[in-house]
């Protein structure tokens, strides 16, 4: 028996585990789906009348907050592929090429490792 809070059973007491589900079609729209379909459409509409202006009001007033809207919009991970493609040798003239931009050329890969079509393996 799982319990929830306080001790108390949790779940739905007329579930059984591989017994067909006791309401197939899933949750009816009650009145908090209404509710947050209206506040979203409301949300919208004053998005397209002060959104804009909103947004450079709240940018000079306080940008601290301006900014942590903007990051909270970003993704929170994102996967780069870059390498997927490449050769070992292309990989190699990218992080030279990398290296001598960031000023860190003799850091990563010495003037004595391999160059390009040279490798140790």
């Amino acid at each position: 028996m799982r319990l929830g809070g306080k001790g108390r059973p949790g779940g739905n007491p007329n579930m059984r585990k591989g017994a067909p589900s006791v309401n197939p079609k899933g949750k009816g729209a009650g009145k908090r789906d209404k509710i947050c379909g209206e506040l979203l459409s409301d949300m919208a509409d004053a998005w397209a009348k002060y959104g804009v202006k909103a947004l450079k009001d709240l940018a000079l007033s306080d940008p601290g907050c301006f900014v942590k809207a903007y990051v909270a919009l970003l993704p929170k991970e994102v996967k780069v592929d870059a390498l997927e493609n490449l050769s070992e040798d292309q990989i190699l003239a990218r992080i030279r090429e990398l290296s001598v931009t960031l000023g860190i050329e003799g850091v990563l890969l010495p003037s004595g490792e391999p160059g390009p079509g040279e490798t140790t393996h």
